[in-house]
């Protein structure tokens, strides 16, 4: 059998930024707040308690997927598994790449095949916004690492930062009070989540 990762990088390519951007976009949009909150199905902060990989079928081959199965600790938007007797909810995520197959790069952990695909880490705790599912069961995080944010929480504030450092994460958004970039305290992030939610999603 071919080498999945090589014979279809420019179909996962394909896939992932259909997923992290909106119909039409050719390039990696930057978003904002107010775009990660309105676009992504599901957002929620959880602890990753699993990891395991699997192929998945794609285009008349086989896909490496890690999946990621998180605690959800607060949740903002989306719907969530309940497990009686495992203490609470759970989200399972499907995202392209391999455990074995991702370098590190300073603080961030990319995958080989395809730049600012964040990886998770066993027992750390994010803050994710995440988008639907695809046709073959993969989802990622939206705007890829901009989506992806990892929470400090050995400090009382607990301070929040993507992969992007924050950056854009308040632009033409006044109707929040966040810096123009930096780490964020995890709770002055998600009350701004929870306005954003009231004055711009629900009905």
């Amino acid at each position: 059998m071919m080498r999945a990762t090589k014979l279809h990088r420019p179909l996962v390519a394909a896939v992932l930024l259909a997923m992290s951007a909106p119909a039409g976009a050719t390039t990696l949009q930057q978003f904002n707040l107010k775009d990660l909150v309105t676009r992504a199905d599901k957002v929620f902060r959880g602890r990753v308690v699993a990891i395991d990989s699997r192929t998945v079928s794609a285009g008349g081959g086989e896909l490496r997927a890690v999946v990621y199965t998180l605690q959800v600790e607060e949740g903002f938007k989306g719907a969530f598994r309940e497990e009686k007797g495992e203490g609470g909810a759970f989200v399972e995520l499907r995202m392209f790449g391999g455990v074995k197959s991702a370098t590190r790069t300073g603080a961030l952990r990319r995958f080989s095949a395809l730049p600012d695909v964040p990886q998770l880490t066993m027992g750390r705790e994010y803050l994710l916004f995440t988008t639907r599912e695809s046709q073959v069961g993969l989802s990622t995080t939206l705007g890829l690492g901009q989506g992806a944010f990892i929470i400090d929480d050995a400090g009382k504030e607990e301070l929040t930062t993507n992969a992007f450092g924050n950056l854009g994460l308040a632009r033409s958004t006044p109707q929040v009070d966040l810096p123009a970039r930096g780490p964020v305290p995890y709770a002055r992030l998600a009350e701004a989540i929870r306005a954003l939610l009231v004055t711009e999603v629900l009905p």
